[in-house]
């Protein structure tokens, strides 16, 4: 056993040699361990987001089939992900020339979500959207019955 001081609370403690050894035995306590932690990892991280990342992917990223495009602070819109944007809303918006409104949904007309062509969109509402689907299905449900019922 050595006798070591606490790198933040410099109380003296007792440290296995195998410890110290592996750079382990600096702290008194798990306490000040995750005090420090804490305390110091803030700072590591600070200056490392987004373009400062080494992760950094162009900000852009792949959510549920959807791209998703890194627009900063943006509240209150559809098509949200924290600071991300759909980006066939944001394509929408750009040939709309406004802001979509709330309900307004936009369909992908060939069920491809990274299609995001603006002849490929389609500005809906939920209400309609809904009904389009239900009479795609109910019409590919019979197609498929007619195409497996004749022997």
């Amino acid at each position: 056993m050595i006798t070591k001081n606490c790198l933040l609370c410099e109380k003296k403690f007792e440290a296995k040699n195998c410890l110290v050894k592996k750079g382990w035995g600096i702290f008194c306590s798990r306490k000040c361990s995750l005090i420090w932690r804490n305390k110091n990892t803030i700072n590591f991280w600070k200056g490392k987001m987004r373009e400062k990342s080494h992760n950094w992917k162009g900000g852009s990223q792949e959510k549920y089939g959807y791209n998703f495009i890194y627009q900063g602070q943006t509240q209150g819109l559809n098509g949200i992900r924290g600071n991300y944007r759909a980006e066939h809303c944001l394509i929408m918006e750009k040939k709309l020339g406004r802001l979509l409104k709330k309900g307004e949904i936009i369909h992908h007309i060939n069920y491809n979500r990274k299609d995001n062509r603006i002849e490929n969109l389609y500005l809906t509402n939920w209400k309609q959207h809904n009904n389009y689907e239900a009479n795609v299905k109910s019409t590919y449900f019979k197609w498929i019955l007619a195409e497996n019922m004749s022997f």
